[in-house]
């Protein structure tokens, strides 16, 4: 741990639990800072990561929860992650990266027991800031809980993350002191890249930032955003995922690879992302439409581009049929608990059920339409 850019060793007792850590250095913070200077704190536990147990032995794909919560009954029985996607049957219509995985592991879903006790520890620092924030006085706090990053989880056959396909990741605001506890959903997309601009101007100042400012949509249900298409890049690649580059909208996910290959969903008729409607006849004005967008998003944005770039030729592809889901929400929420829960309240996965309350209504997809992008 770095602290005030001095390097801190710690070890494996019950004391040296990362998360731990984090919440001591956390609330040693908000107790020395001046109670009429405002405060700003980003805290990024490490729970639900795999990493090494007290042991120092590396847990495998699954988290190392603290000591004490290690056989917590509160997290007996929590069904496994399961959707549509999951160890999906049929992924011809995929590329090669995923048709070269193997099915997960877990037959009936992924386990969240681990991931669970991982998150009390975290459940239990949250707590400990709200009664930190508490004791100094400070009745005016914005408190936001999300994740960097959605986790496939075994969704199309992928356990890791890095991959376009969608997997919801949680935003959730509360702000008791400036828009009351009453709670909200918010189905308008946002993405963390709006965080520096929306707190920023909370606090009262302006930046050039890449995101957008939604804080409106704390103030009342009517306002919207200036954003009908989203840009997702990953120019590197990961484990055998090649580079990709896509657009996304409320209805459309459009996907490039460095390889050529090329995927297409209607979240609209496919909110699982199953079927890849790519280099068909009769979606070929809606991909030329998309890949068109896509260019002009790349154009606009700094930074790399996938390499090799990309080239315009659409792969054919077969087909199976089902249900992901909507962008990432912001949605309020009552008052931080100041006991731990049994469920990971932070945890980046999927919903696990089948098919989420929010997704789009499906629509009889005859094979002569002809639908058209959004936005």
């Amino acid at each position: 741990v770095w602290v005030d850019d001095v390097e801190q060793y710690h070890g494996f007792g019950e004391a040296d639990y990362s998360v731990d850590v984090i919440s001591e250095l956390a609330s040693g913070f908000v107790a020395d800072a001046p109670v009429d200077d405002p405060l700003f704190a980003f805290l990024t536990p490490y729970g639900p990561h795999a990493g090494r147990n007290h042991r120092n032995k590396l847990t495998k794909g699954m988290p190392a929860a603290a000591r004490r919560h290690g056989k917590d009954v509160r997290c007996d029985g929590l069904p496994p992650l399961w959707t549509p996607a999951y160890a999906e049957a049929d992924v011809s219509d995929k590329p090669a990266y995923i048709r070269g995985e193997s099915p997960p592991p877990y037959a009936n879903g992924w386990p969240l027991g681990k991931i669970c006790r991982s998150m009390l520890a975290v459940d239990e620092m949250v707590a400990t800031m709200e009664q930190q924030l508490t004791a100094a006085g400070r009745n005016n706090v914005l408190w936001l809980f999300m994740s960097d990053n959605g986790m496939a989880y075994g969704a199309h056959r992928w356990d890791f993350k890095s991959v376009p396909y969608s997997t919801p990741i949680p935003l959730n605001v509360h702000w008791a002191a400036g828009r009351g506890t009453t709670p909200r959903t918010e189905s308008q997309g946002v993405v963390n890249i709006d965080l520096a601009p929306t707190l920023c101007r909370l606090a009262g100042c302006n930046m050039r930032a890449d995101g957008i400012d939604w804080s409106p949509l704390l103030s009342d249900g009517e306002s919207t955003i200036a954003r009908s298409q989203i840009l997702e890049q990953l120019p590197e690649g990961v484990r055998a995922a090649p580079p990709w580059q896509a657009i996304r909208t409320a209805q459309w996910h459009y996907i490039e690879y460095a390889t050529g290959e090329r995927e297409l969903y209607d979240f609209g008729k496919d909110p699982w992302e199953l079927t890849n409607r790519a280099g068909r006849s009769n979606y070929a004005a809606v991909q030329a439409e998309l890949a068109s967008d896509l260019d002009v998003l790349l154009d606009r944005t700094p930074g790399p581009s996938p390499s090799p770039t990309p080239a315009r030729t659409p792969s054919p592809t077969p087909a199976p049929t089902t249900r992901p889901t909507p962008l990432p929400t912001a949605t309020p929420t009552p008052e931080p608990t100041a006991t731990p829960t049994p469920l990971p309240t932070s945890t980046p996965t999927p919903e696990p059920t089948p098919v989420p309350t929010s997704a789009p209504t499906a629509t009889p997809s005859p094979s002569s339409e002809q639908p058209s992008p959004e936005g």
